[in-house]
């Protein structure tokens, strides 16, 4: 999260493309942190993108890619803190910087709404039958625009 210290090992020759055994590398790191709130890592997820870094390249191992963890953080921000806090707007600005898309949090948040609301419900199922673990057969998700949320 040090943007000064991340610029000085770019300039010193460091690969802003480089791996870690698990397929993460430095960019990966630094969208995590920011997403924990650590202020400093838009500079040094700029100085990476500036290095060379690839926001959309995954490894095997890792499975995801930055942007990706970047888009799951803007929908978390969403849903825990709403659309006009100072956290979801810091989100915003590490998707764009990594040339997200917005829109597909908008996606990762309806689905998180829907396993809510099928967590929620199966719960009160379990409860009504004695507290047996019960599922149902359909999945009784909400759709988000049904119960109107959508991005404005």
């Amino acid at each position: 999260g040090d943007a000064s210290l991340a610029s000085v090992l770019l300039e010193a020759g460091a690969d802003a493309k480089a791996a870690d055994k698990a397929g993460r590398t430095a960019l990966h790191e630094a969208v995590r942190f920011r997403a924990a709130g650590a202020n400093a890592c838009l500079d040094t997820i700029s100085a990476l993108l500036a290095s060379g870094a690839d926001p959309s390249w995954q490894s095997e191992e890792a499975s995801f890619s930055a942007v990706h963890l970047a888009e799951q953080a803007l929908s978390k921000q969403a849903l825990l803190r709403g659309f006009d806090s100072p956290a979801y707007a810091e989100a915003l600005k590490v998707v764009e910087a990594l040339g997200g898309d917005s829109s597909a949090a908008w996606k990762q948040l309806r689905r998180n709404l829907a396993r809510a609301t099928k967590i929620a419900r199966d719960k009160s199922a379990a409860e009504a039958f004695g507290g047996e673990e019960w599922e149902s057969e359909e999945s009784g998700c909400l759709d988000a625009e049904a119960v109107g949320v959508h991005p404005d």
